[in-house]
């Protein structure tokens, strides 16, 4: 019995080892810790478009629906439901709880809240992201939030006015981002995506080494 226990285990260590050696760049990005999604406000709900909306039982099951859908921020609410039998001739009273996944979050000094008592906001984002004159804020749905400038700035110079707001350079990782940051790109103007091609691995990295396999439209 002892024998079959140490092979067992020398075997499920033998794959974990395994695991590590073939594990590329895209397996890297998968195991990614998750994005979190904060109680930014109670009493209230966002008005911003609804991605997607279903019945739950508590916000944790919100949240990983939120996820799923790519949703960067939702509203969960508990609202009660009458239902009324007529047979007994009387109203049960039920409380739903249901969670609506948001396009985008508020990050306006929440303009588009809306007072609710039965429902509670959470968001990916703060309420405020201070980018200074220079910079114009833009929601690009399923994907995050982008600041855009008018200044013409080399590379070097992009990446250090990025870091000095706390944010990187934009890069085309995913087919939303590719097809959400083409409506900003103006077809006259040569733009930089933020990835990179080191030693033609066909791994396009971007400057925190996250990156993707060659599949994308560059």
């Amino acid at each position: 019995m002892k024998k079959i226990i140490l092979i067992l285990l020398i075997y499920l260590v033998a794959c974990l080892i395994l695991n590590l050696i073939v594990c590329d760049n895209c397996c890297e990005i998968n195991s990614q810790q998750l994005p979190y999604y904060k109680l930014m406000k109670s009493n209230a709900r966002s008005d911003q478009l609804i991605l997607s909306r279903t019945l739950i039982k508590n916000v944790n099951e919100c949240r990983k629906f939120a996820l799923n859908k790519k949703a960067l921020a939702f509203n969960y609410g508990i609202e009660i439901n009458d239902e009324f039998n007529i047979g007994m001739h009387n109203r049960n009273k039920s409380l739903r709880k249901t969670c609506q996944a948001l396009e985008c979050p508020e990050i306006y000094n929440f303009t588009t809240l809306v007072q609710d008592k039965n429902y509670k906001y959470y968001s990916m984002y703060p309420s405020v992201i201070p980018t200074g004159s220079s910079f114009t804020l833009a929601c690009i749905p399923r994907t995050g939030i982008f600041a855009f400038s008018s200044n013409n700035l080399n590379y070097s110079q992009a990446q250090i006015s990025c870091q000095k707001i706390n944010a990187s350079l934009a890069h085309i990782i995913s087919e939303e981002r590719t097809n959400g940051l083409a409506k900003y790109i103006s077809l006259d103007t040569p733009t930089f995506v933020g990835l990179s091609n080191y030693n033609n691995e066909k791994i396009w990295e971007n400057e925190f080494e996250h990156g993707e396999e060659d599949n994308h439209l560059i």
